[in-house]
């Protein structure tokens, strides 16, 4: 299994285990800021239904699935999924980063990017909206 395949797979079982708390702890939706530019990315504010929610998202903690290489120098030679324990507000950002990764490659190299990604309880869904910066330039040689 390559390691898109395992990407996608530890995915959804985060977020499936996301969902189950937001439900035990009526958190009905989370929306996630983020921003990236010049290879440098991150979740810049998490919003929820209430300042409330805030804390619990803060204090539940979650067992949160990542991937790993294990090296030999610098060579990889195995990828395995470890197990992480994150409060419910990191493994929202560390989820949100895992998904940019998978379907939304180079999300933070040269101009950039910005968007959202809204998780919704009730609907048991993500809502990404992305993005995308580019530089542009033309070059012409021409010779008379």
């Amino acid at each position: 299994m390559n390691y898109q395949d395992r990407l996608k797979e530890c995915l959804e079982r985060n977020k499936q285990a996301i969902f189950e708390l937001m439900k035990r702890f009526n958190i009905d939706q989370a929306t996630l800021e983020y921003c990236g530019f010049d290879s440098d990315g991150r979740v810049n504010r998490i919003t929820y239904n209430s300042a409330k929610t805030m804390k619990v998202a803060k204090k539940v903690i979650t067992p949160y699935l990542c991937l790993e290489y294990r090296t030999k120098g610098l060579r990889k030679v195995d990828l395995k999924v470890v197990t992480r324990q994150f409060s419910l507000h990191s493994a929202l950002e560390h989820f949100a980063l895992d998904l940019l990764e998978l379907e939304q490659p180079h999300w933070a190299a040269y101009a950039g990017s910005e968007g959202t990604l809204t998780l919704d309880r009730h609907q048991r869904k993500c809502l990404l909206n992305h993005t995308a910066y580019f530089t542009e330039s033309l070059t012409r040689q021409a010779s008379y």
